[in-house]
C-alpha cells in the first residue's frame, strides 16, 4: 500500500477504524540495499503477492512522492488498490475513484517498455519505504539489529507483533510467510466489531447479588407463615381453614390476592375482632413485600441475563486472540508490542458498566464468569 502523508501512527489508527476487509496489515521494516532489491522484484510481480496474501491481509508499500495511497481492495485476490490524498478513505475527492495498482499506467501493458516502467516503479516504492523505516521502528520499538523484520498488525488488537525475517529472507520465504498469514487471517474474527457489541445495557442501579434477595424472601416468608398459624390459634381455625394456609404456604405465598381470597373464606372471617386484628394487616404487608422483592429479583434476573449473555461472547473474543498469538508464534519467534489504544477504549463503557455488578455472595452463580470473561478481555 503505497502512503503519501500519513504518519505511523495515524496509519494505524486508520487500520483499526476504517478498513473493514482486511484482518491483518503487514509492515515490512528492510532498508538495506539488498533488501530493497528483494522487495522491488516483490512489488514488480503483484500477482504472485496478491494470490498470497488473499483478501484479509494488507501488506504496505510507502511513497513519499506521490500523492496516491494504495490498499488492499476487497476483490478476490486480494488486488491493490489506491484512492488520493491522505490515508484516510473519507478525504478522497469524488472524481477520483479507488483503483487496483495493476490498473495503474505504469503496470500496464502499454508498449515496450512497459515492463521497465514497472520495475522502476517497485523500485521507487521500496527505495521509498526503506525512508519510512526509523519512524515505523520508532513505533514498533525495534532495534536495527532485529531489521530485517515483518511487523503485523491485528485489526482490533492494540498489540502488534513483529516477526524476523534474516538477512537472508527471499522474496519465496517471504511469498510463503503471506500464505500462512492468509490462512490465520481468514481463521480471525474482527474483534473491533465483536468489542463493539459488547454492551450489558444501561445499568442504573447496582446488579445485586441474587442469593441475597432469595434470603430475604425466605425470612418474609417464614414471618408470614408464624403470623398465619398465630391467627389460625388465636381463631381456633378448622382443619379446611389449615389446609388452605398450608397449601398457600406450600405455593411459597404467591400473592396478595390469593392471601385477600384466603381471608374471606376462613371460617372465621365475620368475626369482628379477626377484621380488626393488627396481624391480618401486619400479614398484608409481608406479602406485599415479598412482592417487592420478587419483582426487583425478576428486574434483576434480566439485568443478569443480559450479562451473562456476554460470557459466551467475551469468552470467544479471549480464546479467539489467544489462538491468533499461538497461531503467529508458531510462524516463527515473535514480540509483541503496544501500537495504539484505539480499540481498548471501546471497552471503556463495559468496564464502567461491570463495576454496578455487586459480586458479594456471588461466588457459585455463573455471573461471577460472566464479568470475568469480560475482564479477561481488558489484558491485552
Amino acid at each position: 500500500m503505497l502512503i503519501s502523508s500519513a504518519s505511523p501512527q495515524a496509519l494505524v489508527d486508520w487500520f483499526h477504524t476504517r478498513q473493514i476487509e482486511q484482518r491483518l496489515l503487514c509492515v515490512m521494516l528492510a532498508p538495506s540495499d539488498a533488501d530493497q532489491q528483494k522487495l522491488a522484484s516483490l512489488i514488480a510481480n503483484l500477482d504472485e503477492a496478491d494470490s498470497a496474501m488473499g483478501r484479509k491481509v494488507a501488506f504496505i508499500l510507502l511513497d513519499p512522492t506521490t500523492d496516491n495511497t494504495l490498499g488492499i481492495l476487497e476483490q478476490p485476490g486480494g488486488n491493490v488498490v489506491a484512492f488520493p490524498g491522505r490515508a484516510f478513505p473519507s478525504q478522497q475527492t469524488g472524481n477520483k475513484p479507488i483503483h487496483a495498482l495493476r490498473d495503474e499506467q505504469a503496470f500496464q501493458d502499454l508498449g515496450p517498455g512497459w515492463e521497465d516502467l514497472r520495475k522502476r516503479m517497485a523500485k521507487n516504492s521500496s527505495k521509498a519505504t526503506a525512508q519510512f523505516v526509523p519512524a515505523f521502528a520508532e513505533l514498533f520499538a525495534i532495534s536495527p539489529s532485529e531489521q530485517p523484520c515483518l511487523c503485523v498488525l491485528v485489526k482490533g488488537l492494540d498489540k502488534s507483533v513483529v516477526l524476523p525475517l534474516g538477512s537472508d529472507w527471499s522474496t519465496t520465504s517471504l511469498l510463503a510467510l503471506m500464505t500462512q498469514l492468509h490462512e490465520i487471517a481468514n481463521r480471525t474474527p474482527d474483534f473491533r466489531s465483536a468489542y463493539q457489541q459488547l454492551e450489558i445495557g444501561d445499568l442504573r442501579s447496582p446488579l445485586p447479588p441474587m442469593q441475597k434477595a432469595l434470603e430475604e424472601i425466605d425470612e418474609s416468608i417464614s414471618t408470614l407463615t408464624q403470623v398465619l398459624e398465630k391467627l389460625l390459634s388465636r381463631y381456633q381455625g378448622t382443619d379446611s381453614d389449615h389446609h388452605m394456609v398450608a397449601s398457600f404456604i406450600a405455593d411459597r405465598c404467591p400473592g396478595t390476592k390469593r392471601l385477600l381470597q384466603i381471608f374471606n373464606e376462613l371460617s372465621f372471617n365475620a368475626d369482628p375482632d379477626f377484621q380488626q386484628d393488627p396481624q391480618v394487616l401486619r400479614a398484608e404487608k409481608l406479602m406485599a413485600q415479598i412482592g417487592k422483592i420478587r419483582n426487583k429479583i425478576r428486574d434483576d434476573r434480566q439485568r443478569r441475563e443480559t450479562a451473562l449473555s456476554l460470557a459466551d461472547r467475551a469468552q470467544m473474543i479471549v480464546e479467539s486472540r489467544e489462538q491468533l498469538f499461538i497461531s503467529l508464534s508458531k510462524l516463527r519467534p515473535l514480540r509483541e508490542v503496544s501500537t495504539s489504544t484505539i480499540n481498548i477504549r471501546l471497552l471503556g463503557g463495559l468496564k464502567n458498566q461491570l463495576e454496578w455488578i455487586d459480586l458479594v455472595g456471588n461466588t457459585q452463580e455463573k455471573v461471577v464468569s460472566a464479568v470475568e470473561w469480560c475482564l479477561k478481555l481488558f489484558s491485552k
